[in-house]
């Protein structure tokens, strides 16, 4: 017996004479629904309904359409909000209408949601438009109201009781009772004993049930309680608070249980911002992945109740004006209800692994991401006292000394006050800070400050004499505006002290912003990534490097401003040791004013020039994607000629064929051969398929007799045939989209010190297949961008850039046949259905060489992709690459 959904039902979707009086004239849940709008970017509001459309619930078709549809995705029931005010009744009659005619026949049960109503909504909160007066008669006037309801064959029992919720206990001034009461008149009745359960929300409502006469209690989500120091809130004007829904889910999974029954709620999403003017509360950011995740492991924790109670509650079905629904809206259609369907599958199959946190930051739209990353960042603050702490540990080594020069000699006075005032306030203190400026120096009595008045065209010519000359052994060369967060030093000195002795180069997050006023925008490096800042050429992090490797940059900018030092750094720290001296500090330490004249396009593209000739790199640079970035088309004498492509997986013969016309279509130049194999399991069709286009094209298309049947198995019995230079792995379906796909995989697999290259995969929706992938994200590893929209440009246009990653997907893969014969191919032993591609670029890695993903070489899957997973690849996974997971 599998556990069974029951989803909250609000009724008001149907004028009343009251609200009429209370809110206007024809007002329903739909009234303040529509007049929702969105407080910050991404916010998704309004939130409008498809399939079921603005119902209205005095229509027996409405109800029977809103019960056919949840029994199609697995609900199994529905708990109506019931108002009871000593006999006054309150959007009461869509459940009367039930109970009289028999339809829908669907389970369902009642909730008594004994709150005052009050102007709460538009903010007068103390005006109580009608109120509870509780008193033993009226308890039996209500009891016996319900029991009514209680004799119908659809209702809902628990241990053939049954089942009624009372949403405020601590309301009834003698919740006991008002329970014996009911119980009482039941007997009397003939209905027998009753299943009372308290719901579980408010703070005061905490306590064991029993204690208040009830049998259990309903845990009602989302849990304000859990909205605290490790999940805060945000804070936007008219007072609207702001949280995160993965946070929430974590936090909820991770809840001890309670000694006494408590049946587990879920909810999709919250935002009753459509309803309140000010003090709203939005859980942003929520996700079908996200909220099948929590129902399905909340599910797997009832799994082993008694049948009778694996009861999960979902807030809600229809609380449209409080964002959290599960009918289908603009945005998502049907996502959350085939996420419920999905996890009902999941969570009743006992071989499926337990699904990992959801750690995806980078999935957040970019209000969230900002203050999920801040929220972090801030968890991070040490502060004074706890300073001085890190300084015995500083005490007890020989600390770094960081010679800071400040440029101000083309910055506003504001602008250099600001700069000044933060290197003053750091946290750490063996710093030495030289300023450049167009005014005489002040009076200041510091052994820790020179002063050089010069003109602006003197900083680059004086900066290379500050650094010349220091003692220090670190440098970083900011410009006015530039304001280092207090604990910048600090955190960047103990990174140096924990690094190896090879480290040249600490690259750290930023923010920045044109003014005060405007928002801020966040640079995240995703680690020490050398493809990812050859394209982007910006740098928006604080830059640290050794004496010697600001020297050379000076000597790469000439007489140019100094804002292109860190550029120049970072390019120059890459070319020493194959960049293993470049680290990476997660840790947003500067923020900076963007200049109105910023570093030109071409400058920043003569330095990237001059460092790939250092490299010895023939590189024709292009423009990229996005505006302020490059592409760099390397170039190798020859071109590759040989290129195998291998297809491991035939099972589809339309789109087998799709694939292998796209292929000979968009090829500027042709493969050496189209690998195709044929296993033991073929069925008729495919053999018949292969036999075909073998012989249309014999020279060029190879099918493989095979003995192996899983992917991997596959793919290496494919590669073990050909002698070409490069194979290419190319999932089925997928098609080309530019006549240089095959050249823009090539010229990177050829590079020194490349491992594998993947391109980017996309659905004929338009949404991304397969990214970049990362280890550590949508579990053990994965794409953590799979799904969104390919026009999606991510942090810091990272989706429009060629960059460094931990793996590519084996469904576009090239890699060199001698790298593959070295490494003895996939392990298909270990990973024979997914996760041989991330274990191949893993053990790539541990070779020293890196993988590669451009967006420049795209395919498009004419074949449905899969719907993104939460689940973790196999523990083997697990075990071998657990310190990787660990980083």
């Amino acid at each position: 017996m599998h556990p069974k959904l029951i989803a909250f039902h609000l009724p008001q979707f149907h004028p009343i004479p009251e609200n009429d009086a209370w809110w206007g004239k024809g007002f329903t849940e739909w009234t303040n629904v529509t007049k929702a709008a969105p407080r910050f970017p991404g916010h998704h509001q309004p939130q409008l309904p498809t399939d079921l459309g603005f119902y209205d619930l005095r229509l027996p078709e409405a109800r029977a359409a809103q019960a056919e549809l949840a029994r199609e995705y697995g609900i199994n029931g529905f708990c109506y909000y019931h108002y009871w005010f000593n006999g006054k009744r309150l959007l009461e009659r869509p459940v009367e209408e039930i109970l009289a005619s028999g339809e829908p026949d669907f389970p369902f049960c009642l909730c008594w949601a004994n709150e005052n109503w009050t102007r709460r909504w538009d903010g007068a909160e103390q005006e109580v438009l009608i109120g509870q007066n509780y008193n033993d008669d009226d308890d039996r006037e209500h009891i016996h109201y319900l029991i009514e309801f209680f004799r119908d064959p659809r209702y809902i029992r628990v241990d053939d009781k049954p089942l009624v919720l009372i949403y405020r206990a601590r309301h009834l001034p003698d919740p006991k009772r008002t329970l014996a009461i009911w119980r009482t008149e039941a007997r009397k009745a003939g209905i027998g004993e009753l299943f009372i359960c308290r719901v579980e929300n408010f703070f005061n409502e905490r306590d064991d049930p029993h204690a208040l006469g009830f049998d259990a209690s309903v845990d009602f989500q989302p849990d304000w309680m859990a909205i605290n120091d490790d999940n805060p809130s945000v804070v936007l004007p008219d007072g609207h608070f702001v949280v995160d829904y993965r946070d929430l889910v974590e936090t909820e999974l991770a809840r001890p249980d309670v000694p006494h029954l408590r049946f587990p709620g879920v909810t999709p999403a919250w935002d009753n911002s459509a309803r309140r003017k000010k003090n709203a509360f939005i859980i942003a950011d929520s996700s079908p992945e996200a909220y099948e995740h929590w129902l399905t492991e909340t599910l797997r924790g009832v799994a082993a109740r008694p049948e009778s109670q694996q009861l999960v509650f979902i807030n809600a079905w229809n609380e449209w004006a409080e964002g959290n629904h599960l009918e289908p809206d603009q945005r998502f259609g049907r996502g959350y209800l085939e996420a419920t369907r999905r996890a009902l599958e999941t969570a009743a199959n006992p071989d499926c692994l337990k699904a990992p946190p959801l750690i995806d930051g980078l999935k957040h739209d970019g209000f969230v991401l900002r203050d999920t990353y801040a929220k972090w960042k801030t968890g991070l603050k040490i502060g004074k006292p706890a300073a001085h702490l890190h300084d015995r540990r500083l005490g007890s080594v020989t600390p770094p000394r960081i010679r800071v020069v400040l440029d101000a000699t083309r910055c506003s006075d504001e602008a250099l006050q600001q700069s000044l005032n933060a290197v003053a306030a750091q946290l750490y203190e063996h710093w030495h800070l030289d300023v450049l400026s167009r005014h005489p120096a002040p009076q200041i009595a510091s052994n820790r400050l020179t002063w050089h008045t010069i003109d602006p065209e003197a900083a680059s010519a004086k900066t290379r004499h500050v650094v010349d000359g220091a003692d220090e052994d670190w440098i970083t060369v900011l410009n006015g505006g530039d304001t280092l967060v207090e604990d910048a030093l600090l955190f960047v000195a103990q990174d140096l002290l924990d690094a190896p002795p090879e480290t040249t180069l600490v690259i750290t997050d930023g923010d920045s912003r044109t003014s005060a006023e405007e928002t801020v925008q966040t640079w995240l490096t995703p680690g020490c990534n050398p493809d990812w800042l050859r394209s982007t050429l910006t740098i928006g992090g604080a830059v640290i490097a050794r004496r010697s490797v600001f020297s050379l940059a000076l000597d790469d900018i000439g007489d140019s401003p100094t804002d292109a030092l860190p550029l120049a750094a970072v390019l120059r720290a890459l070319e020493q040791d194959d960049a293993k001296g470049v680290r990476h500090l997660a840790s947003i330490a500067i923020e900076r004013i963007r200049p109105e004249h910023p570093i030109p396009l071409g400058f920043r593209v003569e330095l990237l020039q001059q460092h790939l000739t250092r490299l010895g790199w023939p590189a024709r640079v292009e423009h990229g994607l996005s505006e302020d970035s490059v592409r760099l088309r390397y170039e190798h004498d020859p071109d590759p000629e040989r290129i195998a492509i291998a297809i491991p997986c035939v099972s589809d013969r339309a789109a087998l064929l799709r694939s292998v016309e796209g292929i000979l279509n968009h090829a500027a130049q042709s493969p050496a051969s189209i690998l195709l194999p044929l296993t033991p399991s073929a069925s008729a069709d495919i053999r018949e398929c292969l036999r075909e286009l073998a012989a249309l094209v014999s020279t060029l298309i190879q099918v493989i007799e095979v003995n192996a049947e899983s992917p991997a198995a596959v793919a290496n019995e494919l590669w073990a045939t050909s002698d070409a230079d490069l194979i290419l792995f190319l999932g089925e379906g997928l098609v080309p989209l530019d006549a240089d796909w095959l050249g823009g995989l090539a010229r990177h697999a050829l590079r020194p010190g490349i491992g594998a290259v993947g391109g980017r995969v996309i659905a004929t929706d338009g949404s991304l297949c397969e990214g970049p992938i990362r280890l550590g994200q949508m579990g053990v590893a994965g794409s953590p961008f799979r799904g969104i929209s390919a026009t999606y440009t991510g942090n810091g246009n990272e989706l429009q850039l060629e960059q460094n990653c931990t793996a590519v997907s084996m469904h576009c893969l090239m890699v060199r046949r001698a790298l593959l014969a070295a490494m003895n191919g996939f392990s298909a032993d270990r990973y024979p259905d997914t996760h041989a591609d991330i274990d191949l670029c893993l053990r790539l890695a541990e070779t020293g060489r890196r993988s590669v993903w451009t967006p420049f070489s795209t395919v498009v899957s004419v074949v449905a992709p899969s719907a993104p997973s939460f689940h973790p690849p196999r523990r083997r996974m697990t075990r071998c690459w657990t310190i990787g997971l660990a980083r």
